[in-house]
């Protein structure tokens, strides 16, 4: 009978460590069964590259730059490291010699993927200290400029200490591990977890200008606890600022939600009964390439899902609509009402909202 490589048993009995030169490495974390931290071998940073060796089902490594900070497995690491050898010589130089293999009718029923989960509890305790710290340093002489900052996107001083935001005043690392930006900090809470710490920084590139503390979990629904009852819409938009301005400003008309970025793409089995329920989603993302694409993406969770675009003009997203004066009530109501027909008494209301009569 004709054997094939088990690719999936030599990822799984990998020395990830090993391959990777151990004296080199330090454990750092207990999470995925201890996590070890180095220097990249492909990049040269010394604070990006992580490993968990005796993770299950398989042993996996990351680097926040080289991979983007996705997994990856061991064969990935192979071909990095060797180059030069083919898939077969990679797996025999993995399995030291001891190459395993299967039948060619032979299909190995996957293990299945755990549920995407919040960082460990010492992480949250951290990262709970110091949004409270941050907190308290935004409302004090240090944080008025980026106090003024958020006043100036729209967001008013309930909006602002009800979604806990604060100021950081330089880069530093929390229990000598974890790297917090200098910045405005805004933290995501979700049934009492803590899932990430985003800070907006005052770098003016691009790909600078929100940085996550190191071990957050950013695949996450933010202000996901004020969506309410699943039977009613619900609106998603691209990120936290436009979130917490539709909160402020239409939370009588339609909860507001964000996954935090447009490339966000959440898990079902742990944001599911978040997502599917709802009688219609609409998404209001940016105007630009990684805005379709996310709500592209959103939308193909659920059939319920429905665009609510902005109305015609110069703005990039809900918050620069509303600094150029947009009334939000306004733009959003006619999509609820041919999504999702409100009933009599919240029309009346939703007339009253907007300043205007209900007319029989």
């Amino acid at each position: 009978m004709k054997t094939k490589i088990d690719a999936y048993e030599v990822n799984r009995r990998a020395d990830l460590l090993g391959m990777l030169g151990g004296a080199e490495w330090k454990k750092k974390a207990t999470t995925g069964g201890g996590e070890w931290k180095g220097p990249c071998p492909f990049c040269g940073g010394d604070d990006r590259f992580s490993v968990q060796p005796y993770n299950r089902p398989q042993p996996r490594w990351m680097c926040r730059r080289c991979t983007g900070g996705k997994w990856q497995d061991a064969i990935e690491l192979g071909r990095r490291l060797w180059p030069g050898l083919k898939f077969p010589e990679i797996c025999e130089r993995i399995a030291g010699g001891n190459l395993p293999q299967r039948g060619a009718g032979s299909l190995r029923k996957p293990e299945p993927t755990p549920a995407y989960s919040p960082p460990p509890v010492e992480w949250q305790g951290l990262a709970r200290e110091a949004v409270a710290e941050c907190e308290a340093r935004l409302w004090k002489p240090a944080g008025q400029k980026a106090l003024d900052y958020l006043r100036r996107r729209g967001l008013q001083d309930k909006t602002i200490k009800r979604f806990r935001l604060g100021f950081n005043p330089e880069g530093r690392r929390l229990a000598g591990e974890y790297w917090l930006d200098r910045g405005i900090t805004i933290p995501c809470e979700v049934a009492g977890e803590m899932w990430y710490l985003k800070v907006r920084t005052p770098y003016k590139d691009p790909k600078k200008k929100y940085r996550l503390m190191t071990g957050s979990r950013p695949a996450a629904i933010f202000n996901a606890d004020n969506l309410g009852d699943p039977l009613n819409p619900a609106l998603f938009v691209e990120g936290e600022f436009d979130c917490m301005l539709c909160h402020q400003e239409i939370l009588d008309l339609v909860p507001a939600a964000t996954l935090g970025s447009a490339s966000n793409r959440p898990d079902l089995a742990t944001w599911g009964r978040y997502l599917t329920p709802h009688k219609v989603l609409m998404l209001a993302y940016d105007t630009d390439q990684a805005g379709e694409s996310g709500a592209a993406a959103l939308a193909s969770i659920s059939d319920r899902a429905a665009l609510a675009l902005l109305p015609a003009g110069e703005w990039k997203d809900i918050t620069d609509y509303y600094l150029a004066g947009g009334n939000l009530a306004e733009w959003i109501l006619p999509y609820l009402n041919y999504y999702a027909p409100l009933e009599a008494a919240s029309a009346v209301e939703a007339a009253q909202l907007l300043g205007g009569v209900l007319v029989n």
